[in-house]
């Protein structure tokens, strides 16, 4: 499925680093949101590919913890 720019952005927003959108990315989003759509920011926004796992304990249970290696570490990185 083709996502616009607003939807990229927008999922986007979701999972990066408020200081530094190049970070490295560990967020906790809801288990109803859209993970393709949040795979196919990660990858416009930083070249890199998504993990998720759902936290099983603690006060996250049953969310999922999104992470990547972000824009820095990634193929389109600068290191």
């Amino acid at each position: 499925m083709a996502y616009t720019q607003e939807q990229l952005s927008q999922a986007f927003d979701k999972v990066k680093d408020a200081k530094d959108w190049k970070s490295e990315i560990k967020a906790v989003i809801e288990k109803t949101e859209d993970m393709v759509l949040i795979q196919e920011a990660i990858i416009h926004f930083t070249g890199t590919i998504a993990n998720f796992t759902k936290l099983r304990k603690g006060p996250n249970k049953g969310k999922i913890l999104v992470t990547a290696e972000g824009y820095r570490m990634g193929p389109c990185g600068d290191h």
